[in-house]
């Protein structure tokens, strides 16, 4: 059996509570806001795609390379979003001035992005008070809500993607981020809209538009971490709020939620405990989300959460610890 045992850090920014990306709606008397953080200088300076490399960096994952084009295709759905906050993913109104596809990928084709397999993670919600419209602390809180909901942090931190585009806009009160990951290698053989001319060799038959062959010994295999866990260090809000769609359908809120996903390449893994701890006093009020209880089946059999029904303490360290069986 084996042991992963790692520290979540403190969880120790105090992040506004307010409305953000597909998730509730609450009036303005409802809205919460925390007091700033006790220490944000070392990232004040790091616009959306920074702060996300700056995460996955805690997470001890290489930092994406930015995509001009995959950028090109999130700022025209972050304005988008101006306008239509509830769509989330998709573009339904084709009157909006910056409606480029209904669907993801039919966004980045129209930027230029030759390869299909491009996550794309969005936000939105209402500009906090006191801060400057011009400041990267809104979209930054907008990263760390996102890195709350579990679905959206898996793609964040996934270890396929090597390059990305991400997009701050803002209106009046409305904000919107839009960060969309692609593939740099798939996209380089994409573009050369190649079709199949060999036979002998295995090949990805629906990866690039336009029906563009890439064959599978072209594509190297990145050597992969044996699994990723998060939370880690400092940056880590207590509270989970809410997702689309939603892990935790009963609860209005709960702690942020702990994960592990092991790599594609590892063999595969059968869990035999999950627990969290503050000091030595295990955390008994949880739940646990694998592939076989997660209510909209998106988690994978390499993947796994630990939700403490109950927020988490700020200033805060916690420690868990994953057994199983490999």
């Amino acid at each position: 059996m084996k042991h992963i045992l790692y520290w979540l850090g403190g969880f120790a920014v105090a992040l506004g509570i307010f409305q953000y990306y597909e998730t509730h709606r609450y009036s303005e008397d409802q809205l919460i806001y925390a007091q700033p953080p006790q220490n944000r200088t070392a990232v004040a300076d790091f616009d959306a795609l920074a702060y996300l490399n700056f995460l996955r960096a805690s997470a001890n994952l290489p930092a994406l390379a930015h995509s001009a084009t995959l950028e090109r295709a999130a700022r025209n759905h972050a304005r988008y979003l101006l306008q239509n906050p509830d769509d989330g993913h998709d573009e339904h109104n084709t009157r909006n001035p910056f409606y480029t596809g209904p669907r993801p990928s039919d966004r980045t084709r129209k930027a230029g992005y030759a390869y299909k397999g491009v996550h794309e993670n969005v936000g939105t919600g209402q500009h906090p008070p006191n801060e400057k419209i011009n400041d990267h602390l809104p979209a930054q809180h907008q990263l760390d809500n996102l890195m709350t909901a579990i679905y959206h942090r898996l793609s964040l931190l996934d270890q396929n993607i090597d390059e990305a585009g991400a997009a701050f806009e803002s209106q009046g009160k409305q904000i919107a981020l839009s960060i969309n990951q692609g593939d740099s290698r798939f996209n380089s053989i994409c573009q050369k809209n190649r079709p199949l001319s060999d036979l002998s060799r295995s090949f990805y038959q629906d990866a690039c538009h336009g029906h563009a062959i890439v064959y599978a010994d072209e594509i190297s295999n990145r050597k992969l971490r044996p699994y990723i866990t998060y939370p880690q260090g400092n940056f880590a809000s207590p509270v989970f709020h809410g997702e689309r769609p939603d892990p935790m359908p009963y609860y209005e809120m709960t702690g942020n939620p702990v994960s592990i996903a092991f790599s594609e390449q590892s063999p595969p893994v059968k869990m035999r405990s999950f627990k969290l701890y503050r000091d030595t006093k295990e955390i008994r009020d949880v739940k646990i989300l694998d592939k076989d209880n997660d209510p909209n089946r998106l988690l994978t059999e390499r993947q796994f959460a630990l939700f403490p029904l109950q927020p988490l303490e700020y200033d805060t360290d916690y420690r868990a610890v994953f057994e199983y069986r490999q």
